[in-house]
């Protein structure tokens, strides 16, 4: 009672003012003479509630919290998210890896928390894939406006651990992977990219979003873009799967040209080896839409489409914006996938693939 009284006193001298947010359930605290009254009411509130058994919780925020600059989207933080660290590796591919994160109370926290993870002292970092931004590297202004994220650094990114325009594609991709963002924006110091040698030609290169097209001879960068993947072996327990931007002629089908884009030979040099799974698709594809045939290659044991297969397809998808159902016929009779029984209860983000645990 007391303590109360002290309270009270303190809120009459116009040090403490408490006010309840019962939507969001945060209390906020000012220097305020105003509204005493209400107040005083609140803390009545408090003994009466005390006195019936029942408790109104009321805490003292001692700072307001600064004000953030991206859009406030809040998040369950209770539970944890797979997201991809796009890492680059010592043969200069940019390499998805699959980790587990906590969930943040906000979009920001989440955005701010995925740029220092693609920092060279990353934990998820390899023998074989690493990351990239200098540790040194400083995040003046993070902002999203309309699907749109512009990142202001210090002049620290352009002391990359890899090439400049493979550093950038990967950061490119690490943020494209939310759906709240369609197009990132990097800035040094309020400056455009095009205004520093090293990285004039960085925004041309990353606003066609391709992915590791570096690997192809450049007579193979012609004709329509489609995003397959490919095998990286660099020890027994060391594979990746590399998604690559490969070009297909124009002038087929949905499904026949990507199937197409599967056959697709890499340059020797490149170490990138075609992925087995594709092999379960038939060379004639007649459908305008995404029904693949397929032959009893794509098949398990209990006569259903391997997952890995319907996976690698929703995986490219994701990376060429995609929206689209996708099935399989084998001798004109559509075939379940093991496993999914809904698509839209299947997300991609649940994809595990290059997984990396701490």
């Amino acid at each position: 009672m007391k303590k109360c009284i002290e309270k009270i006193k303190s809120i009459f001298s116009g040090k403490l003012f408490i006010s309840l947010n019962k939507k969001h359930k945060e209390i906020k605290v000012k220097k305020n003479r105003k509204n005493i009254w209400g107040i005083v009411s609140v803390i009545i509130l408090s003994l009466v509630s005390i006195g019936t058994g029942t408790t109104l919780g009321i805490i003292e925020s001692r700072k307001e919290k600064k004000e953030v600059e991206v859009e406030k989207v809040v998040i369950d933080n209770t539970s944890k998210v797979n997201r991809r660290l796009f890492l680059i590796s010592n043969d200069q591919y940019t390499i998805p890896v699959t980790v587990s994160l906590r969930k943040k109370n906000s979009l920001h926290e989440e955005l701010k928390d995925l740029f220092d993870l693609l920092k060279e002292s990353t934990p998820y970092k390899t023998n074989y894939v690493k990351g990239y931004i200098n540790d040194e590297v400083v995040v003046n202004k993070m902002i999203l406006e309309n699907k749109s994220l512009t990142i202001d650094v210090n002049e620290k990114i352009l002391d990359c651990s890899f090439d400049v325009v493979k550093s950038f594609e990967a950061l490119n991709q690490s943020f494209l992977q939310y759906e709240e963002i369609e197009n990132v924006n990097i800035k040094i110091n309020g400056k455009e990219l095009k205004e520093f040698d090293k990285t004039k030609n960085v925004s041309s290169i990353l606003s066609n979003k391709s992915i590791n097209d570096n690997a192809l001879y450049l007579s193979q960068r012609i004709g329509q873009k489609e995003v397959v993947f490919f095998e990286r072996t660099y020890s027994e327990n060391d594979k990746y799967l590399v998604p690559v931007t490969v070009y297909i002629k124009d002038g087929m089908n949905d499904a026949k040209t990507f199937v197409e884009a599967t056959k697709v030979s890499m340059p020797i040099s490149s170490r990138l080896k075609r992925v087995s799974a594709y092999d379960a698709f038939e060379d004639e594809q007649l459908s305008n839409e995404y029904k693949f045939k397929i032959n009893n290659f794509a098949l398990d044991v209990n006569g259903l489409v391997n997952k890995s297969l319907y996976d690698l397809v929703s995986l490219s998808f994701d990376f060429m914006d995609i929206d689209e159902k996708v099935s399989f016929l084998l001798e004109e009779n559509e075939i379940a996938v093991s496993g999914i029984v809904n698509e839209e209860e299947y997300p991609v983000s649940n994809i595990i693939y290059n997984e990396v645990k701490l």
